[in-house]
């Protein structure tokens, strides 16, 4: 994995520049290590730079807004989401 960080961190960097994003969060079924057969949700955030069509996926166990954190910090621009509560607070950043 250290060797794909010099790569994420491009890509993150290039998609806060980016002017204008487009966000959703999906839930996906994760297996549990421990327990055999057993799954439990988590969700994939996605960013889309329409533009640039650069697109970037985080994993989060939960789908607390805090999640989008890592690429929405300091992001100057617009924001495009389905309106989902968690996004409030990076809207009234901007």
């Amino acid at each position: 994995m250290d060797a794909l960080k010099p790569l994420y961190e491009k890509l993150l960097l290039d998609i806060k520049n980016e002017g204008y994003l487009q966000v959703d969060e999906t839930t996906i079924k994760v297996l549990d290590e421990k327990k055999k057969d057993k799954s439990h949700l988590g969700y994939y955030w996605v960013y889309h730079a329409p533009i640039s069509k650069l697109v970037m996926f985080n994993y989060s166990p939960t789908r607390s807004g805090s999640a989008a954190l890592p690429v929405l910090e300091n992001f100057k621009g617009y924001l495009q989401t389905d309106g989902y509560s968690g996004y409030k607070a990076y809207g009234a950043k901007s």
